[in-house]
C-alpha cells in the first residue's frame, strides 16, 4: 500500500511538472514528461497484471526494451482495457515521440494540453486507490 501511495505521489509530481512546463510555453518538454508518466504507468500496469512482453526472437524470454506500443498492445490483448483506450494511448505515445524528436510541426500545443489531461485521467482510472 505504501509503495502505491509513493508511486501516485511521484506520478502527480511529474504531471504537475508537465502542466507547469506547458503553462510556460515549453510544450515539447511538457509532452515528453507527460508521455514518460504514461509509459511508466503502462509498464506498471503490465507488471500488476503479470503481462510479460515476449522477445520477438525468442518468445520464451521477456523483451528487454519494450516500447509504449508493446505495453499498449499487450494490455489491450489481455483485456485490461478496450480498443478505445488503446487508441487514446497510441495517440498519446505518438505525440510524446514527436516531441522527443523535436518534431514540433507534427502536433499542436492543444494536443499537448489534451495529452496532459488524458494522462491524468488514465492515472486516475487505473491507479487511484490501487
Amino acid at each position: 500500500m505504501l509503495k502505491a501511495l509513493v508511486e501516485a505521489d511521484v506520478f502527480t509530481n511529474f504531471l504537475e511538472q508537465a502542466e507547469e512546463l506547458f503553462d510556460k510555453k515549453y510544450d515539447l518538454a511538457a509532452a515528453v514528461v507527460a508521455g514518460s508518466v504514461l509509459e511508466d504507468a503502462l509498464r506498471k500496469l503490465c507488471d500488476r497484471h503479470n503481462i510479460v512482453i515476449p522477445d520477438p526472437k525468442d518468445a520464451s524470454l521477456p523483451k528487454k526494451t519494450a516500447t509504449m506500443s508493446d505495453y499498449n498492445m499487450a494490455l489491450m490483448k489481455a483485456g485490461v482495457y478496450e480498443k478505445t483506450t488503446f487508441k487514446q494511448v497510441d495517440t498519446s505515445a505518438t505525440i510524446r515521440n514527436h516531441a522527443a524528436h523535436g518534431e514540433r510541426v507534427k502536433f499542436t500545443p492543444e494536443d499537448v494540453r489534451i495529452l496532459i489531461q488524458y494522462v491524468s485521467y488514465f492515472m486516475a482510472t487505473y491507479f487511484a486507490g490501487k
